[in-house]
């Protein structure tokens, strides 16, 4: 009786698909320092290797501070805005209720990055992304901060 419990328990265990350990939603926050870290969707954590996104320092021509931007490491990272809410509220409910970002209009970067907005990515491997900025500052000493909420779509769809 065991060994038919323990057979009946090894074949069904055989059949079962493949659990994928991908991390596809989180909020994390990027600094433009350390430079050249930044924020990886396929990897779902913040990595110098290939970032999809970076967070940088908008300056003028006399070098005073103007903002903060969003761009990636390489060339094919493209980022879409979407939209500014008036508040957290209104752009959490707008974020979790954007079932599918735009297939085109992207450009190379995201500017300006201002809190409360959603901005759609198109990573390196042509996956879609959407973000949302819940908090963007810049300290005394010009590092760029960039608090996001993220959902990444691993499929190459635009719907989430």
């Amino acid at each position: 009786m065991l060994l038919v419990g323990l057979s009946m328990v090894i074949a069904c265990c055989d059949n079962m698909e493949e659990v994928s350990d991908t991390i596809t939603s989180g909020q994390t926050v990027v600094s433009s320092e350390p430079f050249g870290q930044g924020f990886s969707f396929a990897e779902g954590k913040v990595t110098a290797v290939k970032p999809d996104l970076l967070v940088m320092l908008q300056t003028s021509a006399t070098n005073e501070v103007e903002g903060v931007f969003l761009t990636g490491s390489a060339t094919m990272v493209q980022y879409r805005f979407v939209s500014t809410l008036a508040s957290g509220k209104e752009a959490e409910r707008f974020f979790r209720d954007l079932d599918q970002v735009p297939e085109s209009g992207y450009e190379g970067v995201a500017l300006p990055v201002r809190q409360h907005q959603v901005w759609a990515v198109r990573d390196q491997t042509g996956n879609f992304a959407k973000i949302r900025m819940v908090s963007v500052s810049v300290s005394e000493d010009r590092v760029a901060s960039v608090e996001f909420a993220w959902v990444y779509q691993t499929d190459g769809s635009p719907r989430f």
